[in-house]
């Protein structure tokens, strides 16, 4: 999460949640914390984002599973805008969906796993943004 408040400076953050540990209090923590940080070391820059700019700049999405997750993804070619400015994506995590297939067996999941970094890599490229992924 500390990427997601830590990247605003530059542009917007999606964050990703398969696990249904997203806190948003945390991140309003977070945030609280960066603008008092950045008051102290820029001492009020009219560059400086407010704690409800960092927040409003974070796009929160919830799969279920690795279908709900590869659908998400292939939908955020439609948010990803040069006006949204998205700078960077967060997964948390990627093994969550993958372990949860029931009916999985090894090769499943690796097809899995392959299609939705496939896809990652691809956002990440063509709309120039970093993607952050937690594998646990």
């Amino acid at each position: 999460m500390k990427f997601g408040v830590t990247t605003q400076q530059t542009g917007t953050v999606i964050y990703i949640d398969t696990e249904g540990s997203f806190v948003p209090i945390r991140l309003q923590n977070m945030a609280m914390a960066a603008e008092n940080h950045y008051r102290n070391e820029i001492s009020n820059s009219p560059d400086m984002l407010s704690v409800e700019d960092m927040l409003k700049n974070v796009t929160y999405f919830r799969c279920m599973n690795a279908t709900e997750l590869i659908a998400c993804l292939i939908q955020l070619k439609q948010i990803l805008t040069p006006e949204k400015n998205v700078r960077l994506i967060i997964l948390d995590s990627l093994a969550h969906p993958i372990r949860s297939l029931i009916d999985g067996d090894h090769l499943t999941r690796h097809k899995y796993t392959v299609r939705i970094v496939t896809i990652l890599r691809e956002l990440a490229k063509q709309y120039n943004c970093a993607v952050r992924q937690r594998y646990c």
